[in-house]
């Protein structure tokens, strides 16, 4: 039988995220977990306001298709379940890792992708406002 778990978190940043609309040194984050036979898989959102996503809202998503995931529900069905969000973002990341880990897979074999060279991830981050000086350094 499978479990799904809820919670709802304020992870504390490193240093403070400054932008234009405000500051802020936690990040409010509703993480699922999926326990299938003696292993759990994780997946995480983190709610944003200005997409009228709340941890209140997400968390009532979520509880609304417990019997559904507990009953064993797929990625497949819960793209039809719920809308593209923040609740769907965490229980679709956490089917993933549920389903890599029960094949005795990574996500990169699952996928049937090749993972990157080391080193060869590139990403994005959104510098905080501050001083010139400040916004150079964290940049290089």
């Amino acid at each position: 039988m499978r479990t799904l778990t809820i919670e709802t978190l304020d992870l504390p940043l490193a240093r403070p995220f400054v932008i234009a609309r405000g500051a802020r040194t936690a990040v409010p984050v509703v993480r699922v977990t999926l326990t299938e036979g003696g292993i759990s898989a994780s997946g995480e959102c983190s709610p944003n306001a200005r997409y009228q996503a709340y941890p209140d809202g997400i968390c009532r998503q979520l509880a609304a298709l417990r019997a559904a995931v507990e009953a064993g529900m797929n990625r497949e069905q819960l793209g039809r379940m719920l809308p593209p969000g923040s609740a769907r973002n965490a229980l679709d990341c956490a089917l993933w890792r549920l389903e890599a880990a029960q094949r005795g897979q990574t996500l990169w074999q699952l996928t049937g992708r090749t993972p990157p060279a080391s080193g060869a991830i590139r990403c994005a981050e959104t510098l905080s406002l501050g001083p010139v000086e400040s916004m150079a350094s964290a940049a290089e």
